[in-house]
C-alpha cells in the first residue's frame, strides 16, 4: 500500500515544483517575447535549473534532470559567453525551456518523458560550442599528497581547535 499508493501524489508535487522552476526560467529568459536579455539577468537562474535538476532525478526523471543541468552549467557560466555568441544560446535555452515545460506537462498527464523530447532538446544543446572551457583542477590539488612530518604537527592543532569549539 505504501509507495505505490502515494505515487500519484508525489508526482503532482514534482509537476508543482517543476512547473515552477520553468516558469522562472522561461520569465527570465524573456520566452514571451524577442527581447534577449543580458547574462548577468539570467545568471543567477542556475539555482532555479539545479534545483529543478535535482528534483528531477529525485523522481526518477532522467530526461528533465539532463537537461536541466545542461542549463545549470550554460547559467552559470553565461558571463562568460562571448556577447556575439549569446543571442544564439539564449535561442538554444527557450528551446530546451520549452522541451522541458512539454516534459512535465507530459509527466502531469501520464507520469513518463516522452524521450523524444529530450532527444530533441539535446540536439539543440549540441549546437552549442560557445562555452568556454571549465576550470578543472589536477587530483593532486584535490587530494594531496602530505608529508608524514607536516601531518604530525596539523593534527594535535586541530584536535586543541576542535577541543576549543566543543
Amino acid at each position: 500500500m505504501g509507495a505505490e499508493s502515494n505515487q500519484p501524489d508525489l508526482i503532482r508535487v514534482f509537476v508543482s515544483e517543476a512547473s515552477d522552476g520553468t516558469r522562472v526560467l522561461g520569465e527570465a529568459l524573456h520566452t514571451d517575447s524577442k527581447q534577449i536579455p543580458p547574462p548577468h539577468e539570467v545568471y543567477e537562474h542556475y539555482i532555479v535549473a539545479h534545483r529543478l535538476r535535482g528534483a528531477a532525478a529525485l523522481y526518477g526523471y532522467g530526461g528533465v534532470s539532463r537537461l536541466s543541468a545542461e542549463l545549470e552549467v550554460i547559467l552559470e557560466r553565461a558571463n562568460d559567453i562571448a556577447p556575439a555568441d549569446w543571442p544564439t544560446v539564449v535561442s538554444v535555452m527557450r528551446e530546451v525551456v520549452a522541451g522541458l515545460v512539454d516534459l512535465i506537462q507530459q509527466i502531469g498527464r501520464d507520469g513518463r518523458e516522452d524521450p523524444d523530447v529530450v532527444t530533441r532538446c539535446l540536439e539543440s544543446l549540441e549546437r552549442l560550442q560557445v562555452l568556454p572551457p571549465a576550470v578543472s583542477v589536477s587530483l593532486d590539488y584535490v587530494h594531496p599528497i602530505i608529508d608524514v612530518e607536516i601531518l604530525s604537527y596539523f593534527i594535535p592543532e586541530a584536535e586543541e581547535y576542535l577541543q576549543t569549539i566543543v
